[in-house]
């Protein structure tokens, strides 16, 4: 449309049935977006579409987040991260934890009194790169790594630009994760990650809960 065009490109300047029909096109697109209709005749499509795609599929993800521990496939290992910060000291606590398909430790970790951020997502992330490189040095298996902290678990599936504070982490975690043959990045609920860590060494008072919260694997 022309009086559209001079509207936004030109000098500005429009007749009142100009202006008019340039508010009535702005406001169908505005329809198009929110009911998802189809590419205009100019093959435009909003920006919002794909961002809209993009955050349906996050939150399909984050749905299907799993529950309960549960032992990888046959010829497959399971890296378990977990972190902890005290925002005072600024020091935090890192546990990993590697198993094989029969729920057997391969590899175990942990270290305590590290100052690598000042959030719990930046301890999350050095425990996530911590336990790739173990698996890398290692295990040399395809790897589903798990880990409760939702915003690093969306970091390393999508390719799109990360802001956040532990993003240079997540370059190297990802540049790690690129020399395993196979990788699933999965989110799993908080009280799972707990009980992995736990699971074979778990005090009496907590033996209940646990087998609640995991599948045990018998031999």
């Amino acid at each position: 449309m022309a009086s559209e065009n001079n509207v936004v490109h030109g000098d500005g300047k429009a007749s009142v049935y100009g202006s008019a029909r340039f508010v009535v096109s702005y406001w169908q697109s505005l329809l198009q977006i929110r009911h998802g209709k189809e590419n205009d005749r100019k093959g435009k499509v909003p920006i919002y579409d794909s961002w809209k795609l993009e955050k349906e599929q996050r939150n399909k993800a984050l749905h299907e987040q799993k529950r309960e521990w549960s032992v990888p496939p046959q010829g497959w290992s399971k890296l378990n991260v977990d972190a902890s910060f005290d925002p005072i000291s600024g020091e935090a606590n890192l546990g990993i934890i590697i198993r094989d398909h029969m729920g057997k430790v391969l590899l175990s970790s942990w270290k305590h009194g590290l100052r690598c951020g000042s959030s719990v997502e930046d301890a999350e992330a050095a425990a996530c790169l911590e336990g790739v490189q173990l698996i890398n040095e290692w295990i040399r298996k395809p790897t589903v790594l798990e880990s409760d902290c939702q915003n690093l678990v969306l970091s390393l599936n999508y390719e799109s630009e990360n802001r956040a504070s532990f993003s240079n982490i997540v370059k190297e975690i990802k540049s790690s994760l690129s020399v395993i043959s196979e990788v699933k990045v999965c989110k799993i609920g908080r009280e799972c990650n707990t009980g992995c860590f736990w699971r074979d060494h778990a005090p009496t008072c907590v033996h209940e809960l646990l087998c609640h919260d995991c599948n045990l694997v018998s031999n």
